[in-house]
């Protein structure tokens, strides 16, 4: 359900029209990075049960690790967009995809300065960034209310990013978004 909702967002962002008929956007180019499921074929199903292609919505279902010169490359191609249409909206779908595997390091300095080096990136292009990640496997548990409790990750992950949210439940039809952010 995190891609879809994701999709969702980068509609209503594209459109300027209110998330899920009830949470205000404002109206801005989405780039939308999905090498983490990058079917076409599903994209396009997606997409037509949402209602079709978005002016302002564009697709990169192939991109480098960021921290393998992927970070370099979005930053070029935000830069390129901001000359007709700036990017308001980056999502990044998913961390694990576009990571590549940490080794001997202090994984919760490593999992700071990597998602630190993401928020300057969006801060340079002036564009909010969503970075799509996995909850662990307990996540479906409704007694849960910390959303940071239930990222699979370091607290390095979780401790450079200005809010966080956790789609939760096992149903196709409950579930339930939690949020928490410094503001």
């Amino acid at each position: 359900g995190k891609s879809l909702l994701a999709l969702q967002l980068a509609i209503a962002v594209a459109k300027g029209e209110p998330l899920l008929g009830r949470y205000e956007t404002v109206k801005g180019a989405v780039l939308y990075i999905n090498v983490d499921d990058p079917s076409e074929r599903r994209l396009q199903a997606n997409l037509r049960q949402l209602g079709g292609r978005v002016a302002g919505l564009s697709f990169i279902s192939s991109l480098a690790e960021l921290d393998n010169g992927g970070i370099e490359m979005l930053d070029q191609e935000l830069a390129g967009r901001a000359q007709t249409e700036p990017c308001r909206l980056l999502i990044l779908d998913t961390l694990t995809a576009l990571r590549k595997e940490q080794k001997g390091k202090n994984l919760v300095k490593a999992d700071y300065d990597f998602m630190a080096d993401i928020a300057r990136l969006g801060r340079k292009h002036n564009c909010s960034i969503l970075v799509i990640s996995h909850s662990r496997k307990d996540s479906t548990s409704s007694d849960k209310v910390d959303a940071i409790d239930l990222h699979l990750g370091t607290t390095g992950t979780t401790a450079a990013v200005d809010a966080m949210m956790v789609l939760i439940g096992a149903e196709d039809t409950k579930k339930v978004l939690k949020a928490k952010g410094r503001d």
